[in-house]
């Protein structure tokens, strides 16, 4: 018995192929498809939310969760290093979010330092290059503004056929994020109110964690507290901030990127209704080689800009197998394009989600 135990565990653990989503419902906790995009709604408080998350995805972070850690830190168990990381910013990290992440790693059955680690990835590696461009309202056709976002994120066999759409509902906003088993931080999202967000990693500066706010964790407080760009920029600044780190937000009037580290808080808004950002801060940009912010400048030049604009210029700057989301966000009517593809995502189908329903639960 315990020989044919071990097995179905290491079968669960290492077998070949991620495992798919089962739409299913419990208290606190609903997963269904819709469009070919998986959501889980959870709602109740941090720790019920949790444990509705960990018992409704438990296969899919069991199986995540060892080879997330074994691609970026070499190891299947958490090693010394990202241990001493973790130690350090515990205590900067939310209460409600800690509670959230406890009660997935009992629900699922997983070590919580090893997850812990996995939702610390800004300050425990750097294998992350992000892009991210917007218009203002005077430049869409709908009068509203557009946020376009690639994630590329070391990790992509394992975490492209896991991606999701995961909606909260408890803190004073609601959020939805587009995220992957296990993860509580948010590295793209839209709350309730249309605020919309993204981080991007800064290579050139890359520096060991000092002690602050943990970046994903930074992101999601500011979409469960705030309805604005402003909100967003006074919420961001007055964070002791981990490392060097970029973001992207938009709200129903406007969008901005900021580029920070310890001392420095830049904040870049639109010129002509345009702004791009990628994995420099600015005065950097001119010196780079792979042409990324440039290209995102050329599609700016257009005197509309479209939804499917936004999508092409995603397209040109994705980087292959590491780019694992592809979204534009409208925050003036709730919408969400999103590509699941196998990376590259960006090319596309984008799929349109009506997020204004699902996050007031009308």
């Amino acid at each position: 018995a315990q020989v044919l135990l071990l097995l179905l565990l290491a079968a669960e653990l290492f077998g070949c192929g991620a495992p798919g989503f089962d739409a299913k419902e419990i208290e606190h906790g609903r997963l269904a498809s819709k469009k070919g995009v998986w959501i889980l709604e959870v709602d109740g408080n941090a720790a019920e939310r949790g444990h509705a998350i960990g018992t409704l995805l438990r296969k899919q972070i069991r199986w995540l969760l060892p080879r997330y850690l074994k691609a970026n830190v070499g190891a299947e168990t958490p090693p010394a290093f990202p241990l001493a990381i973790v130690h350090s910013l515990e205590t900067e990290i939310p209460k409600p979010h800690l509670e959230q992440l406890n009660a997935i790693a009992a629900a699922a059955g997983v070590d919580r330092e090893a997850l812990l680690i996995a939702n610390l990835a800004p300050e425990v590696w750097s294998g992350m290059a992000c892009s991210c461009l917007a218009a203002t309202g005077k430049r869409s056709p709908s009068g509203s503004p557009l946020l376009g976002r690639n994630l590329d994120w070391y990790g992509g066999d394992a975490l492209a056929p896991l991606t999701f759409v995961l909606v909260e509902h408890g803190a004073k906003h609601s959020f939805a994020s587009v995220t992957y088993p296990g993860l509580v931080g948010v590295v793209s999202g839209m709350n309730d109110v249309g605020l919309s967000a993204a981080n991007l990693v800064v290579l050139e500066q890359r520096a060991k964690p000092v002690k602050g706010m943990p970046v994903m964790f930074a992101l999601r407080s500011i979409l469960e507290n705030h309805s604005t760009v402003e909100q967003a920029s006074e919420a961001l600044g007055a964070f002791d901030r981990t490392v060097p780190q970029n973001y992207a937000f938009a709200d129903l009037e406007r969008a901005a990127v900021f580029e920070t580290w310890r001392s420095r808080f830049v904040r870049r808004d639109p010129k002509a209704g345009f702004v791009a950002i990628a994995n420099a801060f600015d005065p950097d940009h001119r010196a780079r080689s792979d042409g990324r912010y440039e290209s995102m400048l050329h599609a700016g030049k257009k005197p509309v800009i479209t939804v499917k604009d936004i999508q092409a210029a995603l397209n040109d700057v994705a980087l292959d197998e590491t780019n694992l989301q592809a979204l534009v966000f409208e925050p003036r009517e709730r919408v969400l394009h999103i590509s699941t593809r196998p990376p590259p995502a960006a090319r596309g189908p984008f799929v349109r989600l009506e997020l204004a329903r699902l996050l007031n639960r009308e």
